[in-house]
């Protein structure tokens, strides 16, 4: 198959294939140019020539999507190595450990197509990203989960050298939430996981079939977001918290280089929404009322009319053969069982002797997830 910036160039590498399997064969680029397996399939010259008859050139011309990378930070093998040897760790136990890879998707905007198109493929143009309207008024941010599902493959033959490629998958969860009211930040990300947990469809993702119990380990894979690296205060006492608070032997979190982010496996599921949102169309953010003010109750109903819309629409992807999972998030801070954020940003503040004296003590939030 053929990928090209522009249909000329294809045509032209065509042609030359065609004529190395036979010198007297003579065909003109505008021949080539309709068998190519995306040219306007609904059209009677791709019915007549084509479409549907099982005759192709199997010729794209697509232009190759701009995801290649350019830069190559000085740690990127460092964070790649500590990220899967996190993963043989997961396959080597798998009842007893817990690996989701999660990142926050872009954002759902009402009243717009939630997917770019940019139009015809096989034209020559370029887009800028993210040109579109982002405001966080009038839409939703769906955060996923990929619980990572570890095969073991064990395949060792004496004096061969053999090379075992395996596709790290695994049972996706989103959670939608309102992008005005309910920010992401790094309480929100790890109150979600003890969100998650309430849900009885999932808890086979948190308990060790072998002894009914939690699981002993969890980890996390990040992109390299500032609110979500490991050198920060937050990051680390609230990862302390969750090992403390559900009684874990380890918490890890790990995080790729910069400019690495694609590499995280939980991207391959954003392109099974991106599918989903596509087919759907824009989502209205006017179902309720009309004219609603940002922050009034009347647009929260609206936007939480849209956030159901959203959420029955990513229901229906597929993703590793099975429905993606979609829930509405935690909601408001005040379902959060940690959200002493003031404190620990003074704790922050403090010297290591002082914080050695300190007896400040954090316990949970008495609320109905805790419960």
């Amino acid at each position: 198959m053929f990928k090209a910036a522009d249909n000329v160039t294809v045509m032209q590498h065509a042609e030359e294939m065609s004529r190395k399997i036979k010198l007297d064969f003579k065909i003109f680029p505008s021949c080539l140019y309709t068998y190519t397996m995306n040219y306007r399939k609904g059209t009677k010259q791709a019915e007549c020539h084509h479409h549907g008859k099982g005759m192709n050139a199997d010729i794209s011309l697509h232009k190759p999507p701009n995801t290649s990378q350019n830069i190559y930070p000085i740690n990127s093998h460092l964070s790649t190595s500590h990220v899967n040897y996190l993963m043989d760790s997961a396959a080597e136990n798998a009842n007893g450990f817990l690996l989701d890879s999660k990142d926050a998707k872009c954002i759902v905007c009402g009243d717009i197509a939630p997917v770019l198109k940019p139009g015809k493929s096989f034209l020559n143009f370029e887009t800028l990203d993210h040109s579109f309207d982002q405001s966080r008024v009038n839409a939703v941010t769906p955060m996923t989960h990929l619980f990572m599902d570890m095969p073991n493959v064990d395949l060792i033959i004496p004096g061969t050298e053999t090379v075992v490629n395996v596709t790290r998958s695994g049972k996706v969860v989103t959670l939608i939430n309102l992008c005005l009211t309910e920010p992401e930040t790094v309480f929100r990300v790890f109150n979600e996981i003890m969100y998650l947990m309430t849900i009885p469809s999932l808890d086979k993702f948190f308990w060790n079939p072998e002894t009914g119990r939690l699981k002993e380990v969890m980890g996390f894979v990040v992109d390299n977001g500032p609110s979500e690296a490991p050198a920060s205060f937050l990051v680390q006492m609230l990862l302390v918290c969750l090992l403390k608070f559900l009684d874990l032997d380890k918490v890890t979190q790990r995080l790729f280089a910069e400019y690495l982010s694609k590499r995280n496996p939980v991207e391959r599921v954003h392109a099974a929404e991106n599918n989903a949102l596509s087919s759907h169309g824009p989502f209205s953010s006017k179902m309720i009322h009309k004219n609603a003010s940002p922050g009034s109750k009347q647009h929260k109903e609206n936007m939480e009319c849209m956030a159901r819309e959203v959420i029955q629409c990513i229901g229906k992807g597929m993703y590793n053969k099975e429905t993606i999972k979609c829930f509405r998030g935690i909601g408001l801070e005040e379902k959060f069982i940690c959200r002493d954020e003031e404190g620990l940003k003074s704790f922050s503040l403090l010297s290591d002797e002082r914080k050695e004296e300190d007896e400040l003590k954090y316990r949970p939030i008495n609320n109905d997830v805790l419960a």
